[in-house]
């Protein structure tokens, strides 16, 4: 859905029928001005002067309306804008330090081990990375197997319980 007071063409009619309504002094930077004198001159030589009705008025509170309503967006934003920026920050900060305080500490265990592994000692490593990996999987793989066994004798137990009570009704 489109915001009116964000669209340039209602600040744009605002300026318009401000200056329709001899309030142009005010509401206009100084070049337009000088330009909406010179439009004018010439309209009111043709033309009588018109006192503002109703409507106008009306329009022209509308537009103001929309135009303050826009600004304290505008400012909201903003100060919502700078919130989320000063939020990054810390939280970069924090981040930098936790990863310092990693660095320093990975530094302090490996002070000992210091050495260069051999690619046969590497790859032994891995190996035996792996296959930690994978009793720990193999681990893991048997818990859910006990809890799947448990869970059936509790259906069994509450599917014995749900006969005997429709066999009591």
């Amino acid at each position: 859905m489109v915001e009116f007071y964000d669209s340039p063409v209602l600040i744009f009619l605002f300026y318009y029928y401000s200056a329709e309504a001899g309030s142009s002094s005010t509401s206009l930077p100084a070049k337009q001005q000088a330009n909406h004198a010179s439009v004018s001159t010439q309209t009111e030589e043709s033309e009588p002067p018109r006192e503002p009705d109703d409507d106008t008025s009306k329009d022209i509170d509308a537009l103001h309306a929309v135009v303050c309503g826009a600004q304290t967006r505008l400012h909201q934003l903003s100060r919502e804008l700078e919130n989320r920026r000063s939020q990054a920050q810390e939280s970069i900060q924090k981040r930098k330090g936790l990863l310092s305080q990693m660095e320093k500490e990975r530094a302090a265990k490996g002070k000992g081990k210091k050495r260069a592994l051999t690619p046969d000692a590497e790859e032994e490593t891995y190996r035996e990375y792996l296959k930690t990996k994978l009793k720990r999987y193999e681990d893991e793989k048997e818990k859910i197997r006990e809890g799947i066994v448990k869970i059936q004798k509790e259906n069994k137990v509450f599917d014995q319980a749900l006969q005997e009570m429709l066999e009591k009704d």
